[in-house]
């Protein structure tokens, strides 16, 4: 069942873009990028902590993420040496350099959790809901019994993330989330509809039973459930490809989220006369983005999320690490042998070749500068 599309952005609304640091427009600093995209270039990385050393701020905060992208080469000494400027670890230097990089910390939770949570909805509000929604998702899982934070029902995160969460307070017996979970059905958010897809779970507690006879559901509420179900089942091991009518679901309810704005930028750069089929290409093959995506990507004042996911590194880290857990995955179930013989990879062709051809140059490595 198609639903009409309700984004949160709308009532959490965030910058279209970050703004561009300083440096990040120093033709010195784009032909290093563009050498970063391209190969593994232990030079360009070099040629980055250079720059970043004579004060360019996006050199300085892309440094780190570089560095993860293409090793430092040489001694334990020599590549110490790259980790700091002046006696300071990089990573420091560049939070204190740019405010959205002092927020994401790489990523780190190990803070108090008021902070972490603190930390999330601001990068919510600075562009990177993405970013944000790994930080949000590590704080829940510090202290699954922390109350929603404030705004949670605006927040444009993943909706899984947001009905898991309002879930497990239900089953806490928490009859305060019951206004929000009551709005997200009136208003048709798919959000609502995972949430009592999981609660049709017969292992849900009694207080979660108890609070959801509390829900008023409109008369075609099963049509409604049955696509929260089949997004709950996308999050499942189940082998893929993923039906066609899970498939119509995540177009509809997931795409036009941030969740899944690296499958858009990259189907429109990649095949911009076939992009709707490559995103449902995609989704037929992969599912979602897989978790790792947000620790190597860029931040978006650094560059732009287009020229990333337009890039053969784009493609790597969006396609080729999907594909790497994916082929885990089947793994256990006895897969193996070239990428074209499996069965969902043909599906996914049959869908959009296009998509078929990049994740075919996704499977193999990104080559070593000359």
């Amino acid at each position: 069942m198609l639903k009409p599309l309700f984004l949160a952005l709308a009532l959490y609304p965030i910058p279209a873009l970050a703004n561009t640091l300083t440096g990040a427009d120093d033709p010195q600093f784009q032909t290093l990028v563009t050498r970063l995209l391209a190969a593994d270039d232990p030079a360009a990385v070099k040629g980055l902590y250079d720059l970043a050393a004579q004060g360019n701020i996006a050199a300085l905060v892309l440094l780190p993420l570089a560095e993860g992208w293409v090793p430092a080469q040489g001694s334990f000494t020599e590549k110490k040496k790259l980790r700091q400027i002046d006696g300071q670890r990089i990573e420091d230097l560049a939070a204190k350099s740019d405010p959205v990089a002092a927020l994401w910390q790489g990523g780190t939770s190990k803070s108090d959790l008021p902070g972490v949570i603190a930390r999330a909805l601001d990068l919510y509000r600075q562009s990177e809901p993405r970013k944000a929604d790994t930080l949000l998702s590590a704080a829940s899982l510090q202290d699954p019994n922390m109350a929603l934070p404030s705004g949670f029902a605006d927040l444009p995160a993943d909706p899984r993330m947001l009905a898991s969460m309002l879930e497990y307070r239900m089953n806490l017996g928490d009859g305060s989330v019951l206004p929000t979970l009551q709005n997200w059905l009136d208003s048709d958010r798919i959000e609502g509809w995972i949430v009592m897809a999981i609660l049709a779970n017969p292992d849900v507690t009694s207080n979660a039973k108890a609070l959801a006879a509390e829900i008023k559901l409109p008369p075609d509420a099963a049509a409604w459930i049955a696509d929260g179900v089949r997004i709950v089942d996308l999050g499942k091991q189940n082998s893929p490809p993923v039906p066609a009518e899970t498939v119509s679901v995540v177009m509809t309810n997931l795409m036009p989220r941030p969740l899944f704005a690296p499958v858009r930028a990259y189907c429109e750069a990649r095949c911009p006369t076939s992009a709707a089929a490559c995103e449902a290409a995609f989704v037929t093959l992969l599912g979602v983005p897989h978790l790792s995506l947000d620790q190597a990507t860029p931040l978006h004042d650094t560059m732009s999320e287009a020229e990333f996911f337009a890039s053969p590194r784009g493609e790597q880290v969006l396609v080729g690490q999907a594909l790497i857990a994916w082929s885990h995955r089947l793994g256990g179930a006895g897969y193996s042998g070239p990428l074209q013989d499996n069965h969902a990879f043909q599906t996914a062709s049959t869908v959009n070749a296009c998509f078929a051809a990049g994740a075919l140059r996704a499977s193999v490595p990104l080559p070593a500068a000359p």
